[in-house]
């Protein structure tokens, strides 16, 4: 885990997601960083979309206000970081 602290806290992510669905925005997360990222089955990820625009953002910050726009968190599981709904 304190490997992806570490890439979270480190990288740098620029993005323009324009009512883009989370399973894509997840998808380009993981293709930029190359963490496992998953998506539980409880997330709509189709139908939960993102609109966001960032330049040189950590990638923390960028997961953050990402998982706020769309109501969602995430947790450290298995080596995986997965995204499950705000309960």
């Amino acid at each position: 885990m304190s490997d992806y602290k570490k890439k979270l806290a480190s990288q740098k992510v620029s993005f323009r997601f324009d009512g883009t669905p989370l399973s894509e925005v997840v998808a380009f997360f993981q293709d930029a960083t190359g963490l496992n990222m998953t998506i539980s089955p409880r997330v709509a990820a189709d139908e939960k979309k993102v609109t966001l625009r960032l330049k040189d953002v950590a990638l923390e910050n960028a997961l953050a206000l990402v998982m706020d726009q769309v109501g969602v968190r995430r947790v450290f599981r298995n080596e995986t970081l997965l995204i499950v709904p705000r309960d």
